[in-house]
């Protein structure tokens, strides 16, 4: 079974991991029966891997329906207006946050992974490359 890799600004990735933000929302579906984890980048200026959570399910809605869950993506309407425009979105619900000790960008490069645009799927491998092990 894989990890998905997610790259997040600081304000949502705090979230996650404060519990306040159970439902992470992206623009692409994703194969919910490919990985069992999703480990958390944290963009600038953190620049790291801070933590990982299980997703539990995935569903998709228009934005407007979106907005009926906004304290649960911890986002405003608006925002989820901005970000889906007349788009489908994908919520994986997530559950389980875990902060792990930072694997900062100069690791990650060092290992041939590079923070994701929107996510990308990491194998066994590289977990072992990065010194991550999920429980």
């Amino acid at each position: 079974m894989e990890t998905l890799l997610i790259s997040l600004h600081p304000r949502h990735s705090q979230n996650i991991l404060a519990g306040k933000k159970t439902i992470e929302l992206r623009k692409r579906p994703v194969d919910l029966s490919r990985f069992d984890h999703i480990l958390i980048y944290e963009t600038l200026p953190t620049a790291a891997i801070i933590g990982y959570c299980e997703p539990w399910e995935i569903e998709g809605r228009t934005a407007q329906d979106w907005g009926n869950l906004k304290s649960s993506l911890c986002l405003t309407s608006q925002e989820i207006c901005d970000y889906l425009g007349d788009r489908m979105g994908y919520g994986i619900k997530i559950k389980n946050p875990q902060k792990i000790t930072p694997i900062p960008l100069s690791k990650m490069r060092e290992a041939s992974i590079l923070p994701p645009q929107s996510f990308r799927y990491l194998s066994d491998i590289d977990l072992q490359n990065l010194g991550i092990r999920l429980q």
